[in-house]
Formats: C-alpha cells, sequence, structure tokens
C-alpha cells in the first residue's frame, strides 16, 4: 500500500498531491489522507471562530479518512496526523495571511476536485447525528 510519509515532501511543496481523478485503491489512499488531513486542519482553525464551518470541515475530514482507512487500516490515522503535522508547520512558516489563505484555497480546490473524483463513495458515507437521535419507546 502507499506510504504517504515519502510523498510528505511533495505534499508541502505542491500543497497537497491530490489526484484529479482517482482511479486506484492508492490513489484514493493518498487522496484520503491528504484531504482528511487538510480538512482536520481548518476544522479545528475555525472551532472558536466559527462553530458550523468547523462542523462542516469535520465532516469532510472524516468522510476522506474514512475513504482512506478502508483502503488500509493500519497506516491511515498515522498516516494523516504525520501530514496533519506537517501542514500545521508549514504554515507556521508562512509570512502573511495571504500566503495561507492561497495555500489552503489551492488546497480545497484540489479536495473539491478529488471529491467529485470519488463522489458515490464520499457520498454514501452516513453520519448519524446524536443531538438529534432520540430514545425510542419500546411497545
Amino acid at each position: 500500500m502507499l506510504n504517504t510519509f515519502k510523498y510528505l515532501p511533495l505534499v508541502v511543496a505542491a500543497a497537497f498531491a491530490v489526484p484529479a481523478a482517482a482511479q486506484s485503491d492508492e490513489e484514493i489512499y493518498e487522496g484520503g489522507v491528504n484531504c482528511g488531513a487538510l480538512h482536520s486542519y481548518i476544522s479545528g482553525a475555525l472551532q472558536d471562530a466559527d462553530e458550523q464551518a468547523a462542523g462542516q470541515a469535520f465532516e469532510s475530514a472524516t468522510r476522506f479518512f474514512m475513504l482512506a482507512l478502508v483502503r488500509n487500516e493500519e497506516t491511515a490515522e498515522n498516516d494523516m496526523q504525520k501530514i496533519v503535522d506537517s501542514l500545521i508547520e508549514r504554515i507556521e512558516g508562512m509570512e502573511s495571511d495571504t500566503e495561507i489563505e492561497e495555500f489552503i484555497a489551492a488546497g480545497i480546490k484540489r479536495c473539491e476536485a478529488f471529491r467529485e473524483s470519488v463522489a458515490e463513495e464520499y457520498d454514501a458515507i452516513e453520519f448519524e447525528d446524536e443531538a438529534q437521535e432520540e430514545p425510542q419507546a419500546e411497545e
């Protein structure tokens, strides 16, 4: 299976190494961990400022992560965490808000193209809203 760690320099240098038209399990795994990491970072960054947007980013991160997880359960979590750590380091090294915004926007654009290429599987991932679930009375 794909060793995403070896691609980290590429991910950092090119914003995100996300295949626009994912075909193989390796490409979907790569796109899943990279886009999961980006959306996880965005969710954390927005958590205090915009709870709704943070929640949407978290849901996207979870969906992307699930795409990777079903392809390689053993490495997905570790690979995604390494990419998140790399993103944080890269973004903290940027000199201006404009540079950060452009970097994140480029990543979002690549992730959107990737999401479209795996839309059927991405959209099939369901979430249960625990806050809205009510215990059903036994009859």
